[in-house]
């Protein structure tokens, strides 16, 4: 089954985010082509195909919650900013100490050992869940 391609965009002027822009390329002023066109004001953000625990939609520069499983019952909780690296999503940790935000886990492994894997916001609208 293919992932449904979606896209978001944050206008960086207005400070708003305009919902499933690839249906609105021919119907308004702020038109696909047009954000693609300018990127200081508008950051496209693309649907990554997968939902949190409340079935919301995960795009990129969603910052989520999340728990780490391991086999000793030392689960640890994190929170993440989702990025495209390369040729996937993954979840960088907040604060990123070590990889500088270049390398994190893949977001499809964390949806699927974690099963309350929550959006708390995104980097835009929330800049106070990117400090610890």
């Amino acid at each position: 089954m293919a992932r449904e391609i979606k896209f978001r965009a944050w206008h960086s002027v207005l400070n708003e985010m305009f919902p499933n822009v690839q249906n609105h390329i021919n119907d308004k002023v702020w038109a696909f082509g047009s954000m693609l066109k300018d990127p200081e004001r508008f950051i496209i953000e693309q649907y990554t195909g997968l939902k949190d625990n409340n079935g919301k939609e995960i795009y990129e520069n969603d910052v989520l919650e999340y728990t780490v499983f391991d086999f000793t019952d030392n689960d640890t909780q994190f929170k993440g900013v989702v990025k495209w690296i390369g040729s996937g999503f993954i979840v960088t940790q907040i604060p990123d100490k070590l990889c500088n935000g270049d390398y994190g886990l893949e977001l499809f492994w964390v949806s699927q050992q974690d099963c309350e894997l929550e959006i708390i916001g995104n980097i835009h609208e929330n800049k106070e869940l990117l400090n610890k």
